[in-house]
């Protein structure tokens, strides 16, 4: 990825906030062609439009479309935090770049279109100073991994107010594989012995920050 497309990422969600409207021609426009209007709008958009002339449309619809809820999740920002965010960015642009890219690829690895939104939540709250940049990644890095139809089973771990859940051990040890609970093996080698899967903290940030699930005391 080129240095201007990293760029272009951070100075969309962290610019001038974007109209309704514009939201609503850029879905209809990731369906129909990406036009010169909604480029000069939205700069990243015109990537993707260079992007979908090498052939690889259905990449790139699919793309666009994450990029899309990303970056209208991202419209509540204040023009305070914008402001402020932009200021400390403004002596480190190779930083700025990085931030952008990194975004960006997690963006298309990312295999379920609501994750785009979970994704931009995560990045609010770095915006905002609620986390730093070695939380936020990794909760970028466990939203890769996660399957999002666990969610439930995660969620009952600290929310044990919804229904009675069965989680089983291989449950327990997909979440821990997405870095989302903390297994201890020390007695995985004795007779009877197993591995003991118990809470991870940025599980509870990873359901709170996201999915809006606060940890019942």
């Amino acid at each position: 990825m080129s240095e201007s497309i990293g760029k272009a990422l951070i100075r969309t969600v962290a610019g001038s906030p974007l109209a309704d409207s514009i939201f609503e021609a850029a879905e209809a426009a990731v369906d129909s062609g990406i036009t010169d209007d909604l480029v000069k709008e939205i700069p990243i958009f015109g990537t993707l439009a260079n992007i979908a002339r090498t052939g690889d449309a259905v990449r790139t619809h699919l793309f666009g479309k994450k990029l899309l809820r990303f970056i209208r999740e991202c419209s509540t920002i204040t023009d305070e935090e914008r402001t402020a965010f932009l200021e400390k960015y403004s002596t480190q642009p190779e930083s700025e770049v990085e931030l952008g890219e990194n975004l960006l690829l997690v963006l298309e690895k990312l295999d379920h279109m609501k994750k785009a939104e979970v994704l931009a939540r995560f990045f609010l709250a770095f915006v905002r100073g609620q986390i730093d940049l070695l939380t936020f990644s990794r909760l970028m890095q466990a939203l890769e991994r996660f399957n999002l139809e666990l969610l439930p089973a995660l969620s009952y771990m600290y929310h044990p107010q919804i229904p009675a859940l069965q989680l089983t051990e291989d449950i327990r040890h997909e979440l821990s594989l997405a870095g989302l609970m903390t297994v201890n093996l020390s007695g995985s080698g004795s007779i009877g012995g197993g591995a003991l899967y118990t809470y991870s903290p940025i599980a509870r940030l990873f359901l709170k920050l996201g999915f809006g699930v606060e940890e019942t005391k």
